[in-house]
């Protein structure tokens, strides 16, 4: 009996415990992390770039026309592959130990609560870092805020979030120093 019970926890639970608690991310999942410039001011403008699951780091430019997800909420792969497919290049990669602790953090920083938006820069646009936390059963990927500069700069203010954000500010080499909340 000893040992049913511990094959149990080991087979059964422990596996569904780690990915409850924000473990690795599902190899259903294709995108974990983002950062895009979005800018209406002198014609559209929006480029990026992203880390997938194999802790590959891309840019994008998708300036050509603006991008029309089916929801805003939720979004689909082909939403992001559409995004995403545009001058599209790899510039580094990422170690999977490394990328695998920072998306266990993307669940709590969904929990966390945004700050107020202020009225700081014109015509600036909107740097935004994201994390995707995926539904299994939907296939859709819920976009988490973690920070937000430009014309109405905001932050995630969970410290997990804080974590995050730091984090791709390195790993996107993109340091915001104007227009922050």
């Amino acid at each position: 009996m000893r040992n049913l019970i511990l094959s149990f926890i080991v087979i059964i639970l422990i596996p569904v415990l780690t990915f409850a608690m924000g473990g690795k991310p599902s190899t259903e999942q294709r995108y974990l992390f983002e950062y895009s410039h979005i800018n209406f001011a002198w014609g559209f403008q929006m480029s990026g770039m992203y880390i997938d699951k194999n802790g590959n780091v891309y840019k994008y430019n998708h300036s050509h026309a603006p991008w029309k997800p089916s929801n805003e909420e939720y979004l689909t792969e082909e939403d992001l592959q559409e995004k995403y497919a545009h001058k599209n290049e790899l510039v580094s990669t990422i170690d999977h130990s490394v990328l695998d602790k920072m998306h266990k953090l993307t669940r709590p920083a969904g929990e966390g609560e945004i700050s107020q938006s202020q009225k700081k820069c014109f015509d600036a646009g909107s740097g935004i870092y994201t994390g995707y936390l995926f539904g299994s059963k939907t296939g859709q990927y819920k976009p988490v805020l973690l920070y937000q500069v430009g014309d109405r700069p905001k932050k995630n203010l969970s410290d997990e979030a804080k974590v995050l954000y730091e984090w791709l500010f390195d790993v996107f080499g993109n340091q915001p120093k104007n227009c922050t909340p």
